[in-house]
């Protein structure tokens, strides 16, 4: 097994060859000779003159914030064999504009690429099955995620802040988008869920103000609070008939020509009356609707908000 290339290393290593100096270490290579398997934690973190670094065959692990903070890296080359990425590897890595996973991938750690606000590519292995919270959170440049195939989970804030993302394939397979997911991604069009999708969290498209539509696939059973709140141009929204719960304002402030109809699976204890909490269009016949689904199922009078 080979050895772990640690943050004391790499101390070791600036003070006998570059002086003690931080800022002399611009770029870094290995060869498979070099026998590690391992890049610690926190190793090359804050090396602000650290521009390339090619990794050999035989690295499979990234340990946590390994590259953090190294804000002028721009090109890093990723060996076949490597494993797994832990938590905040590259955050903060502010020159990254490009970057392709190795196929054989397993896990990518939460925050992985979070705050690399130059990101414009990501080509992700296709055995991920989870993008972890915060993974590319404010990443504001990213245009393009593509390579997963078997995604089962986007996780909280995996994409929040992501204002250039105009688009993203969700996978058959999928069944969750967690909390604020997509929070912020006022770029996104266009929403083609999976029929596999069971579940959308709170927040997860607030603010996805250039979303028109939204339709439920046949199997999504819960629509987080606020989960589409403040998507100002959503104009069209169609429920499944076996959706359970739908949180509060869940689209509120949106520009819906008309209110769509409700599912007779709706939950006893849904709190339907802030579904469209401030939106202009809340019409009678969907008032009294829900007075009379609330006066069935809780025996009392709704809150209505005109």
């Amino acid at each position: 097994m080979g050895r772990t290339l640690s943050a004391e290393l790499i101390g070791a290593y600036i003070e006998d060859y570059c002086g003690g100096n931080p800022l002399a270490l611009d770029s870094l290579s290995f060869s498979e000779s070099d026998d590690f398997s391992t890049i610690g934690a926190s190793a090359f973190s804050g090396l602000k003159a650290l521009k390339a670094v090619y990794l050999p065959e035989g690295v499979t692990d990234l340990g946590e914030g390994c590259f953090s903070d190294c804000s002028a890296l721009r090109s890093i080359i990723l060996p076949s064999t490597l494993r797994h990425i832990s938590a905040r590897a590259f955050q903060g890595c502010q020159s990254l504009t490009d970057v392709v996973l190795p196929s054989h991938l397993e896990a990518l750690g939460d925050g992985a690429f979070e705050d690399c606000v130059n990101l414009i590519r990501v080509r992700l292995s296709r055995r991920i099955t989870e993008i972890k919270p915060s993974t590319f959170a404010k990443c504001k440049s990213l245009e393009e995620v593509s390579g997963y195939k078997k995604l089962v989970l986007i996780g909280e804030e995996a994409f929040d802040g992501c204002e250039s993302l105009s688009e993203f394939t969700f996978p058959e397979g999928l069944t969750e988008i967690a909390d604020y997911a997509f929070y912020g991604c006022k770029s996104l069009k266009k929403l083609k869920l999976p029929n596999s999708l069971l579940k959308i969290g709170d927040s997860a498209f607030h603010f996805c103000c250039s979303l028109r539509e939204f339709i439920a696939p046949p199997k999504l059973y819960s629509i987080g609070d606020e989960a589409f709140s403040d998507c100002y141009r959503l104009k069209k929204v169609e429920y499944n008939h076996g959706l359970n719960r739908i949180g509060n304002c869940a689209f509120s402030t949106c520009a819906l020509s008309r209110q769509p109809e409700l599912p007779d699976s709706l939950s006893r204890d849904c709190r339907l009356f802030r579904l469209y909490e401030y939106n202009p269009f809340v019409y009678p016949r969907l008032i009294w609707r829900l007075k009379a689904k609330a006066d069935l199922r809780k025996g009392h009078r709704p809150r209505i908000f005109y």
